[in-house]
């Protein structure tokens, strides 16, 4: 992501939140229904398929556990933000956090990304929010845990022409 690409993004993050999300999205949200009025449905499908793309890419890494193609979905200097609250910054440094993850506690498990939510700040950049499980987690004791489930929002940039993610968050929310 340019510095340019990424201070755009923390301006409309920023935007948000110190104006309140319901303002900035309305802003936002009216920019890209401006934009999408201009848009063939076709085109707009399109965009729709092209994250679930990039979904699915990202959880067929995983579930190969290929830690290369599982970074190779980052932008150069993306960000992951694990449930726990584990930072990872820059695609080379995703990529050895999640060789170490399916060297240890992530072998052999699934992952499965369902997007919910797509908002279009513009043609090239998705907001993300959805699903995320994570299937086959054992003990150290060979005991099958149950699927661990999160959400996630993401960033997606459309970078010469492919889609990748600049920032992911996961988390959970806790039961009150």
């Amino acid at each position: 992501m340019t510095r340019v690409r990424a201070a755009l993004v923390a301006g409309t993050l920023m935007a948000a939140l110190s104006s309140g999300c319901g303002a900035a999205h309305e802003t936002a949200g009216a920019a890209a229904k401006a934009d999408d009025r201009v848009r063939p449905a076709s085109v707009r499908r399109d965009r729709g398929r092209a994250i679930t793309s990039l979904l699915g890419s990202v959880d067929r890494a995983w579930n190969a556990g290929n830690a290369r193609a599982f970074a190779s979905n980052w932008t150069n200097d993306g960000v992951v933000i694990s449930p726990q609250g584990r930072r990872t910054e820059g695609r080379d440094d995703i990529r050895k956090e999640q060789a170490s993850a399916f060297a240890g506690s992530m072998k052999g498990t699934t992952h499965k990304l369902a997007a919910t939510e797509i908002e279009w700040s513009s043609s090239n950049v998705a907001v993300v929010d959805g699903d995320a499980v994570i299937s086959g987690l054992k003990g150290d004791d060979g005991t099958t845990y149950p699927p661990l489930s999160a959400r996630f929002t993401c960033v997606c940039v459309n970078e010469h022409g492919r889609w990748l993610v600049s920032h992911m968050v996961s988390y959970s929310f806790m039961n009150s």
